[in-house]
């Protein structure tokens, strides 16, 4: 017997889920499901989920969150290791019904994937259309204060510009409406901003139409996203402003 479950069994240093079941017979069942569904096991072994095996799963999640659980098949958790789990953030799945472990820990991962896509998301720099105002220069430099119009997009605090021939120019330090700060300037507002790194009559002028720069990153991220056709259009005047300026 002892044979028979120590070639069942499986302990290993890789990364992966760490597995528990009550009998052999399920352990082996689960562990075919999960070799099935390219789900990697770093440790299944048969009996109760212990401190050991949240510290395993601890170790796991360090270098892969989707990894670093336990998914448990009619075992008991023990208490302490119950407490250690709710301390350490180790996510435990269990069931008396298989396909239920798999599925639940498939859609646990979709959704915190899903999260991840959300937050990178917000950070990611929005797309916008800039134009300098004439008549409108409250300061040259050190920062340069200028009344603009957003004619598209969305316009946030500490977005670099890029000018029509690909050249990045300053960086928006702020944005204000009616001399208060606001966060942004949507599409068809009239705001003031200030640049850093320029000065109005050298880099830029009245009058320019000028970008928000993006990194490949963003634009890669902003193609993800659900964007307005108006939206979209304007990523694709960025690109290709870029792309025109590599190519020189």
């Amino acid at each position: 017997v002892k044979e028979e479950i120590a070639s069942i069994e499986i302990d290993t240093d890789k990364l992966g889920i760490i597995v528990k079941a009550d009998t052999l017979g399920s352990l082996e069942a689960l562990i075919g499901i999960l070799r099935e569904k390219g789900i990697p096991i770093r440790k299944a072994t048969i009996g109760n989920v212990s401190v050991s095996d949240i510290s395993e799963a601890e170790v796991v999640k360090k270098e892969n969150k989707y990894y670093g659980v336990i998914m448990a098949f009619n075992s008991k958790i023990l208490k302490e290791a119950e407490q250690l789990a709710k301390d350490k953030k180790i996510k435990i799945f269990s069931s008396n019904v298989i396909y239920k472990l798999t599925e639940d820990y498939e859609e646990w991962v979709k959704r915190e994937k899903e999260k991840e896509k959300e937050e990178l998301l917000k950070k990611v720099v929005t797309p916008a259309k800039i134009r300098l105002l004439p008549n409108y220069v409250f300061r040259q430099s050190n920062p340069a204060i200028v009344g603009i119009e957003v004619l598209a997009g969305t316009l946030t605090k500490q977005t670099r510009l890029l000018r029509p021939d690909g050249k990045v120019v300053g960086r928006v330090k702020d944005i204000q409406l009616n001399r208060e700060s606001i966060p942004k300037a949507e599409a068809g507002m009239r705001v003031a901003i200030a640049i850093e790194g320029v000065t109005i009559g050298r880099q830029i002028d009245e009058g320019d139409i000028v970008y928000t720069f993006l990194s490949d990153e963003d634009i890669e991220l902003l193609s993800k996203k659900e964007l307005s056709e108006d939206e979209s259009k304007l990523l694709e005047e960025i690109k290709q402003i870029k792309l025109r300026a590599e190519k020189r």
